[in-house]
C-alpha cells in the first residue's frame, strides 16, 4: 500500500477470514505488512482479531478490494492532530467502475451505497474508509462480531453517543470498486437486512415486524436519482425499477429471517 507516509510509520495487519485459503509459502509481503488468521465468519470479527495485533496510538480500516489515496494515512492523520476534540475520521469513498463509463448496476451502486458524507451527517460511518483513536475501542469496546452486517454503522453509532466526536474528511480517500451485477447488489441488500433482524433479536425484541413499507415505491429515491449528473429520463427509471426490486428483496429477506423470538433461542 503505497503512502505519503514513510512504511516505519504504519503498519498493515490483514486479517484472513478464509481459513481454508492460507497465504502461500512464497507469497511477499512489504516488511510493515503481517497477515493473521481471523478464522471467525464475518468482517467485524475479523476486525476485532485484527485488533488484538495493533499496538499503535491510531487504527485506520479500509476493505480488501479498496484502493487507498496515497494521502489517505496522512490526510487523516494531519485532521486528528489538528483537533484533538475528534476521535473518528470518517474519509471519502470514492466508487470507481471496470470501463470508462459506469453500467447500470455500477451506477445504481454509486448512487445508493457508500455515501460517507451522508453517513458522517447522521453520525456513523463505513469500515472501508475509517481511522480511530484506539483509545475508542477502550472506551466502548470492539465491533458486534455476531453481525453480519451492519456492524461499522453500530459500533460508530455507539462510539458517537457515548461523546467520541466523528468528523468527514473530503481528503482522507479510499477507491472503492463499484458492484457489477444485480445479484452482487442482491447479496449484500439481503446481508443488510440480516443485520437488520440481528440488531433488533440482539435488543431482544419480542416481536419483530418485517418492514411493509417497502412494498411503496420509493419517490424519494427517484428525485435522488434524477437529481444526479449525467442521468436522463429514461436512464433514470431503469435506476429505480432497480430500486424498487430491491427494496422487494429486503422485505422478503427479513419475513424469512423472522421468527418467534422463543424459537430463535432454542
Amino acid at each position: 500500500m503505497l503512502q505519503t507516509l514513510t512504511s516505519s510509520e504504519f503498519e498493515i495487519v490483514v486479517a484472513n477470514n478464509d481459513p481454508v485459503d492460507p497465504v502461500p509459502e512464497n507469497f511477499v509481503l512489504p516488511s510493515n505488512c503481517k497477515v493473521i488468521p481471523a478464522p471467525q465468519p464475518g468482517s467485524y470479527a475479523a476486525r476485532n482479531t485484527a485488533l488484538g495485533h495493533v499496538e499503535t496510538t491510531l487504527a485506520a480500516f479500509t476493505d480488501a478490494d479498496c484502493i487507498p489515496d496515497e494521502n489517505w494515512l496522512a490526510a487523516a492523520v494531519s485532521l486528528l492532530e489538528d483537533d484533538h476534540q475528534i476521535n473518528l475520521v470518517a474519509g471519502r469513498i470514492a466508487m470507481f467502475w471496470e470501463g470508462t463509463e459506469p453500467t447500470l448496476v455500477e451506477r445504481y451502486d454509486s448512487i445508493f451505497f457508500l455515501q460517507q458524507h451522508n453517513y458522517a451527517a447522521a453520525g456513523y460511518a463505513a469500515t472501508a474508509n475509517l481511522v480511530v483513536r484506539a483509545k475508542v475501542f477502550a472506551d466502548v469496546g470492539l465491533f458486534n462480531g455476531a453481525l453480519m452486517s451492519g456492524g461499522d454503522k453500530e459500533w460508530t453509532m455507539r462510539a458517537v453517543a457515548d461523546g467520541h466526536h466523528l468528523e468527514y474528511s473530503p481528503d482522507a480517500i479510499v477507491r472503492h470498486p463499484a458492484r457489477q451485477s444485480l445479484q452482487e447488489i442482491t447479496r449484500k441488500v439481503r446481508r443488510i437486512s440480516g443485520g437488520h433482524v440481528a440488531k433488533k433479536r440482539g435488543a431482544t425484541r419480542r416481536f419483530i415486524l418485517p418492514q411493509f413499507d417497502r412494498l411503496i415505491p420509493a419517490w424519494k429515491a427517484l428525485r435522488k436519482i434524477k437529481n444526479t449528473p449525467g442521468v436522463g429520463t429514461v436512464y433514470a427509471f431503469k435506476l429505480f425499477a432497480i430500486h424498487y426490486y430491491l427494496r422487494l428483496v429486503m422485505l422478503a429477506e427479513q419475513i424469512r429471517l423472522i421468527r418467534p423470538i422463543s424459537t430463535y433461542q432454542r
